[in-house]
């Protein structure tokens, strides 16, 4: 995804204000979506960030039912929904930066280092979640729906890919949530499926 004016763009907005070489995350993919890539890097202070690349061409390619002008609406408003959860909770992933260009949209986020779905495929001993764990997850999942709920927001693509897990402390693990969009629930009015809350 992208090219190398796109990369160029890149270090001029935001990876020069933080300090990051943009040739640095392009080795570093870390999930790939049929929409997007995400690739971990982090700046002279050693600071991760995600960054979540959506391609433009690839979304408009696949889903027929919108064009330009419908997907630049759409971005702006998965961003919105963002801020407003960033902003009311803290267990919403954090937007540093967005960037678009031509080609593509850049989410600018808090890294995380694992997702919930991620942390059971990897747990060898298959002993799950203990109950305060599962009580602090879903506490926190009530909070980000209580507050989409009170903005007419429905999240639209609950699973266990989009509970990320942060561990900054290298102690405790903190439960975030991410992406309130899902592109395959689009229509030309911008309507969502019918999501699982």
């Amino acid at each position: 995804m992208g090219t190398s004016s796109n990369k160029a763009e890149l270090e001029e907005n935001m990876f020069k204000s933080y300090n990051i070489n943009a040739d640095n995350f392009m080795n570093n993919i870390i999930a790939k979506g049929k929409y997007s890539e995400i690739y971990k890097t982090n700046n002279d202070k050693n600071e991760l960030y995600a960054v979540k690349i959506i391609n433009k061409r690839q979304i408009l390619k696949t889903l027929k039912n919108i064009n330009s002008k419908d997907l630049e609406n759409i971005i702006q408003e998965k961003l919105k929904i963002m801020k407003i959860c960033e902003k009311k909770t803290d267990s919403s992933i954090k937007i540093i930066q967005f960037i678009n260009n031509k080609t593509d949209y850049y989410f600018i986020m808090e890294y995380c280092i694992s997702n919930l779905r991620e942390y059971f495929q990897n747990n060898k001993k298959g002993k799950g979640l203990d109950i305060n764990t599962i009580r602090d997850i879903f506490n926190k999942l009530n909070k980000v729906l209580v507050v989409m709920n009170n903005n007419n927001i429905i999240h639209g693509d609950i699973k266990p890919e989009h509970i990320l897990i942060s561990n900054k402390n290298g102690k405790n693990k903190e439960f975030k949530f991410t992406d309130y969009f899902n592109f395959n629930s689009i229509t030309k009015n911008y309507s969502i499926y019918t999501a699982p809350e």
